[in-house]
């Protein structure tokens, strides 16, 4: 089945592709310690940080070369100038969220840093923290979602639904792709997984059975922080589990050949950003707004931190963040809409008096 052409000028530049002292100089900036050879800044990257910044420096890469700019001669920081960078981000800012931006805008600088430490990278560093403060406000502009539970109940509702749709024989193929669609909005709002690891789950390999339930687990090497990921799958969604293995799984492509758990009408998708597409599009449908699905996790931490608001290492541990730092803006805004609750409360009581 043909898969579907990547508009060039939204194009990532594959490594294989980058131009020969590019590659070079990765490799330098990716080097181990030797005994004999000084180790790069970005020795210590995790395999998913670098694929990441890959696919982010690839992109800038793929603007130069659409726009006929890409110089094979020319250094990284020689391309790499403000008004290269800037005419970059005016490209890609009319087609991309503020967060996307500012994701591939840090991908070139910790890029362009580890491959040129020589240089000063701070009028770089300077515009991601203006976009930054670009992000943190529109983030502010939330208020207006469903909350977890709302949206679980959504997508509960949406998933039995779906079952239905399925029928009593074999499932259409719309049907097929809206139970899997299903599905994983309802497993992502119990399990917030990052998307890289949610997408690449494998039967037998990440998700495990266990007696008659199922575990989730996903090695230290595959994860953003390093450290293990060990869940037990939400048992409200172990029948729906075993009728999308049964019934669903098995009418997409490469179901008999891939142990990967989300197939869709290519067989296993490679393209990073299908997960973020497809619970997108469900969540404008359901609720009138997409709703990204890294949002579900800070829902999830939000929640538990209203229910448990002194035990900070509840939502550390959903969301497997490395530093309590991390975790701890989420505690601020539980107690934060706590006291406005109480306001809330002690104003309606002040108005039935008077």
């Amino acid at each position: 089945m043909k898969r579907r052409n990547i508009d060039p000028a939204r194009r990532s530049l594959p490594f294989v592709e980058w131009p020969e002292i590019d590659k070079e100089l990765w490799q330098c900036a990716t080097r181990k310690r030797s005994l004999f050879g000084t180790e790069g800044k970005g020795a210590d990257w995790r395999p998913q940080t670098r694929r990441t910044n890959i696919q982010n420096y690839g992109r800038f890469l793929g603007y130069l070369a659409w726009s006929g700019q890409l110089d094979v001669e020319q250094r990284p920081a020689e391309r790499a100038t403000p008004e290269a960078v800037e005419a970059y981000f005016d490209h890609i800012a009319p087609i991309m969220a503020p967060a996307s931006q500012l994701s591939l805008l840090v991908g070139l600088k910790v890029t362009l840093q580890a491959m040129h430490p020589e240089l000063s990278w701070r009028w770089l560093q300077d515009a991601c923290n203006r976009l930054q403060s670009i992000v943190a406000a529109r983030r502010q502009e939330r208020s207006d979602l469903p909350s977890i539970i709302q949206l679980d109940r959504l997508a509960r509702r949406e998933l039995a639904d779906a079952q239905k749709a399925l029928g009593e024989g074999c499932p259409t193929p719309k049907a097929a792709t809206r139970f899997r669609d299903a599905l994983q909005l309802a497993l992502l709002i119990r399990r917030p997984l990052r998307t890289f690891n949610f997408s690449n789950l494998r039967i037998g390999a990440e998700l495990i059975p266990a007696g008659s339930s199922w575990n989730i687990k996903i090695p230290g090497e595959q994860t953003k922080t390093g450290a293990p990921i060990e869940m037990p799958f939400p048992s409200v969604l172990l029948d729906t589990l075993t009728c999308y293995l049964e019934r669903v799984r098995v009418l997409f492509p490469a179901a008999r050949t891939s142990d990967h758990l989300w197939l869709c009408k290519f067989g296993v998708n490679r393209n990073p950003y299908w997960l973020h597409e497809r619970i997108t599009k469900l969540t404008a449908r359901l609720t009138g707004r997409p709703i990204n699905p890294h949002l579900f996790r800070s829902m999830g931490a939000t929640l538990l931190a209203e229910d448990a608001p002194d035990d900070i290492f509840a939502a550390a541990d959903l969301l497997t963040h490395k530093h309590r730092s991390t975790t701890e803006r989420h505690y601020i805004r539980a107690k934060n809409l706590k006291a406005s609750r109480r306001v809330g409360v002690l104003l309606d009581k002040a108005r039935d008096r008077s």
